[in-house]
């Protein structure tokens, strides 16, 4: 809670805070803690609900990333071994949340989770194509729209 604003300027300012005042202060006092009975609770809240007037249009042509080109990947040694099942399919740049990436046009690559053993899918292609039912996507600005 705020008892007091004081806006200091010039040699006031300076007198008080010296350099750092040059150029004027506001010296905020709050007010002094007291003692009292049992335990004391503030609860404040706030809500705004708003009708939503357009929708935006989902963006279901684009994969992941923010480059279009697909890379070749070739396994080397060095490499764990269940890679060698991925060598000369084709994957895309993830490294940027963005919707920027190749056009799916059902492309063979590498989904992100392939290069992850221990799931039926590890170490697997599939071909990139837009999802046709995005149900989160849908009922979330569903759920705000009414």
């Amino acid at each position: 809670d705020v008892e007091d604003v004081t806006v200091l300027q010039g040699p006031a300012a300076s007198a008080q805070f010296g350099s750092q005042g040059g150029n004027g202060a506001i010296v905020i006092t709050l007010k002094k803690g007291k003692k009292i009975k049992g335990i004391g609770v503030d609860v404040n809240m706030g809500a705004q609900f708003d009708n939503v007037y357009i929708l935006p249009n989902y963006q279901n042509s684009y994969a992941g990333g923010n480059v279009q080109d697909m890379y070749k990947y070739t396994w080397e040694a060095g490499q764990p071994e269940e890679w060698k099942a991925l060598d000369g399919k084709f994957y895309h740049d993830y490294s940027d949340d963005a919707s920027w990436g190749p056009r799916m046009l059902g492309q063979e690559h590498i989904p992100w989770y392939s290069w992850y053993g221990g799931h039926p899918r590890s170490f697997t292609t599939t071909s990139l194509v837009p999802q046709k039912n995005n149900v989160f996507f849908r009922l979330y600005y569903q759920s705000w729209a009414e």
